[in-house]
């Protein structure tokens, strides 16, 4: 009785105090709480565990709706009442069969997620040979005693406000109104060149020549007359109005005198080549003169 005695004071040192009598299961999650990001996706553990092995079994994990939305990692879900179901027929023999399933937070707030152990069997273990051949059959699977469920609080923490975009550096405006300005005034100053270069073409344009008339010397004194039209026709454009529509000097002025020259040269040419025509008639006038005046001369 001693002995008896000593024994379960031992195992009640070496078993921890989470463990369960055989064939009693609990559920469980990986973390106490979780703490996550609206808008990113987070994973949860979610535990059967039971001493004897862990079979067969079933879970439902609830959560808000409002707050989470499922991802994947269960055997199938009720999005519209935050329900996921999990079944596992089989098991794996470990004192603790572990499932993962995927969230996504939705928006920042808090909330809270829950997992119901709906049954769960021992492991189905084979049977036992021992070295002499003996077979020890294994003890069938037994539904274990759900002793409790799992519950675990959840933050969800507003996501960070984007940074603000940084504003592409422009020029100044001043600048770019100077640069304009430049732009303008040189534009203006080719306008302006431009609309010159035709006046002072017209102003320094060669005026046409003016070829006087041949003057024929005659055998005798001749008035030579110069038409004053003729030099208009030869250049038109005496006049030319400028801005305040007065007229622009030209150099018929010095063609005029030029004419003038030549006709006074032509003139005493005519008198030079004429003067042996006035002598001879001035002779025959004074030796008519004289033979009026000495009538004996015919005798």
């Amino acid at each position: 009785m001693a002995v008896i005695m000593m024994i379960t004071a031992v195992l009640g040192v070496l078993i921890p105090a989470d463990r369960v009598s055989a064939a009693d299961a609990y559920a469980a999650f990986g973390s106490t709480s979780y703490e996550v990001v609206e808008g990113k996706e987070f994973k949860v553990g979610v535990y059967v565990k039971c001493i004897d092995g862990v079979g067969a079994c079933s879970m439902t994990v609830g959560y808000d709706p409002n707050c989470l939305e499922y991802v994947e990692g269960g055997s199938g879900y009720d999005a519209a009442n935050g329900l996921v179901f999990i079944i596992d027929e089989v098991g794996n023999g470990a004192n603790s069969r572990k499932f993962l399933l995927k969230f996504r937070a939705k928006t920042a707030c808090y909330t809270s997620i829950y997992a119901v152990a709906n049954y769960a069997y021992t492991y189905a273990f084979p049977d036992v040979i021992l070295e002499d051949g003996t077979v020890v059959p294994a003890a069938p699977p037994t539904e274990c005693n759900i002793t409790r469920d799992a519950s675990a609080p959840i933050t969800i923490q507003a996501a960070a406000a984007p940074a603000p975009e940084k504003e592409e550096t422009k020029p100044e405006p001043v600048l770019e109104e100077e640069q304009d300005t430049v732009t303008d005034e040189t534009e203006d100053e080719e306008l302006t060149v431009t609309e010159e270069i035709p006046e002072e073409a017209e102003t320094v344009a060669p005026q046409p020549e003016y070829v006087p008339e041949t003057v024929h010397v005659p055998e005798t004194i001749e008035t030579v007359q110069v038409e004053p039209s003729s030099i208009v026709e030869a250049n038109p454009d005496v006049f030319n109005p400028g801005e305040n529509n007065e007229p622009v000097k030209s150099d018929y002025s010095f063609l005029l005198a030029i004419i003038l020259v030549i006709s006074a040269i032509s003139l005493i040419l005519l008198l030079w080549l004429s003067r042996d025509e006035f002598k001879a008639r001035k002779m025959e006038a004074r030796q008519y003169i004289d033979e009026l005046e000495n009538p004996r001369s015919e005798d």
